[in-house]
């Protein structure tokens, strides 16, 4: 087969191509930096890979660059360069469907989010649950994938945690939540990227080993790193100053401000209950060593 990896250098897609690039399948990887490209493809043994540089907010550019192809992988990137979040998936949803439908690619392994199903006011939760509808009505065949928060999102905030010993959210210190690690992300997407013989639409869980409280999570830091690391709590509001400082206009703020309260309502997105198929093996022991340590 041949398969069209969108965000082949982020996180999520780096391990998809290099799960990929195991098979004998061909590869298609639809990259804004040519050289980043390169360089996931450095220490992979395959000559079955097409680089082919493109912009996925661009729909002819998608279009062009995934003809042929029989499976694609798509996700949204977080770019922050258009006047709202809602712009940029909307652009980039478009780009996917219309790919989709005029070269007949036959299925679609989409990234979403836990609790995309929950409707509207839940800033890009709400975005991705408009984008699995979408891309329902133009294949028979889309594997959403719906992952928990992302446990590399403390490489974020690697500097207080390794230089001054803490870390925050909005969170309660007693709210669980399911943090599962990009690379089983990226395992569960390739594995249904190589297999051909699923069909229909299908929800896949991904939710991390266990549900953690930030409270719990002190403790892992702490024990792993050998020295304290505690939690502190802030405000959304104080969270969202800390967007505006990074440079965010108002209304990305705003949509970032209702991911957070979506996260942090212990009936909100988050408030499902997990089933042994949603496990993964990844742990947040493993990621503090081999990731954000690394970055060190």
């Amino acid at each position: 087969m041949k398969i069209a990896i969108a965000g082949a250098t982020g996180n999520v897609g780096k391990v998809v191509v290099k799960e990929l690039a195991k098979t004998d399948h061909e590869l298609v990887l639809l990259v804004k930096d040519i050289n980043a490209a390169a360089k996931v493809l450095e220490a992979l043994n395959t000559d079955k890979t097409i680089i082919q540089q493109t912009n996925i907010l661009h729909t002819d550019e998608v279009v062009s660059a995934t003809k042929d192809c029989d499976v694609l992988f798509w996700m949204v990137p977080p770019i922050v360069s258009l006047p709202s979040l809602k712009e940029v998936y909307d652009k980039v949803i478009t780009a996917g469907t219309t790919a989709v439908a005029k070269n007949n690619i036959n299925r679609v392994v989409i990234i979403s989010s836990l609790g995309a199903h929950r409707g509207s006011g839940l800033g890009t939760i709400s975005y991705v649950g408009i984008m699995e509808d979408e891309f329902k009505k133009v294949s028979d065949n889309v594997m959403v994938i719906r992952p928990g928060y992302f446990m590399e999102n403390f490489i974020i905030q690697k500097e207080s945690i390794l230089n001054k010993g803490f870390f925050t959210f909005p969170f309660d210190d007693d709210h669980k939540i399911p943090f599962v690690s990009s690379d089983d992300i990226g395992f569960e997407a390739a594995k249904h990227l190589a297999n051909g013989n699923w069909k229909g639409h299908l929800i896949k869980r991904v939710m991390g080993p266990e549900n953690l409280t930030c409270k719990h999570i002190e403790n892992i830091f702490t024990e792993t790193l050998g020295r304290p690391v505690v939690y502190k709590q802030e405000s959304y509001d104080a969270v969202k100053k800390t967007y505006a400082q990074f440079g965010l206009n108002e209304t990305i703020q705003g949509e970032f401000y209702d991911l957070l309260k979506a996260l942090g309502d212990k009936n909100g997105a988050y408030s499902i209950e997990r089933a042994a198929e949603d496990s993964t093996p990844t742990t947040l022991e493993s990621v503090i060593k081999n990731k954000i340590l690394m970055t060190e």
